[in-house]
């Protein structure tokens, strides 16, 4: 089973830029936000299409991003995902 890439820094950033708009509020995978981002994203020429699964930065995934975030956001007191990938700590 292939696995999409791992999300850019550039990428990461958008993702950040919706998840500080959204002032840490969790937004669901059918969320507007989430969706124009998800087409944002698989618009970008940054992965080639022989990278990119069926769910390359659907709106789940977008979602999903967004709950990694929070685990790092100190302002959050919750939990947030406990698992992310390394470019959410990096940016």
């Amino acid at each position: 089973m292939s696995k999409n890439p791992n999300w850019t820094n550039d990428e990461h950033i958008l993702a950040l830029d919706l998840y500080f708009s959204s002032e840490g509020r969790l937004l669901e995978p059918s969320d507007k936000k989430v969706i124009e981002l998800s087409h944002l994203l698989n618009s970008l020429p940054i992965h080639s299409d022989e990278l990119r699964t069926e769910n390359f930065r659907n709106p789940d995934g977008v979602s999903m991003k967004l709950g990694n975030f929070r685990r790092l956001d100190p302002n959050f007191e919750g939990v947030g995902l406990p698992h992310g990938a390394k470019g959410e700590i990096t940016i």
